[in-house]
């Protein structure tokens, strides 16, 4: 229950019925419904949500502001279809970009979703693939992405979990992601 608050608040209102499909002992879904109206239930799915969030957050901060918006609604429903694989919560990235991708990005109102998602995805690929590679083995690699408005215009301000300005003018970019040096670069050009 703690790893999905929208069962935890169900359990706290509706009672031991919510727990009837979980195959559980009357001892167990009394316990349960006990525990959830306990005053540190909250807190504790509290601090269950930001250990899922924090390597999601890691891994597509800029995507996270602009879904700032929809970021609660979008993680209670992610996180409410099951647990995680595991309980180091590997996955969780993995999960949010799949849900990101099938959910969000067919969505049209929502400005500069694509290009920024597109972006870190690259980003956390590159990173991830050089962590098991040389530095001499990742050199040349480069992710290239379109942007239908200017970088300058929207990363900066994203790099400063600030959502940049809605409306900018269509100017197709180019921007390119490498690992060089041991660090991530970024560069674009105009199309």
């Amino acid at each position: 229950m703690t790893l999905d608050v929208r069962l935890a608040s169900r359990v706290k209102r509706d009672g031991e019925s919510t727990l009837a499909p979980y195959g559980l002992t009357d001892r167990e879904r009394a316990r349960l419904t006990r525990i959830s109206r306990q005053p540190g239930m909250a807190l504790n799915c509290t601090l269950a949500r930001a250990n899922r969030f924090t390597s999601i957050c890691d891994a597509f901060p800029m995507t996270c502001v602009v879904l700032e918006p929809w970021l609660r609604d979008l993680l209670d429903d992610l996180w409410s279809t099951g647990a995680p694989a595991d309980y180091q919560l590997r996955g969780e990235i993995d999960l949010f970009a799949r849900c990101v991708e099938r959910e969000w990005l067919p969505r049209k109102d929502i400005e500069y979703l694509r290009e920024i998602f597109d972006y870190e995805r690259a980003c956390h690929e590159l990173v991830t693939a050089s962590r098991g590679s040389s530095l001499e083995a990742m050199a040349g690699t480069v992710r290239r992405i379109y942007f239908s408005h200017d970088p300058s215009h929207i990363l900066p301000p994203l790099q400063d979990a600030t959502a940049p300005p809605p409306g900018l003018p269509i100017t197709p970019h180019i921007v390119e992601v490498e690992i060089r040096d041991g660090a991530l670069e970024t560069r674009w050009h105009r199309t």
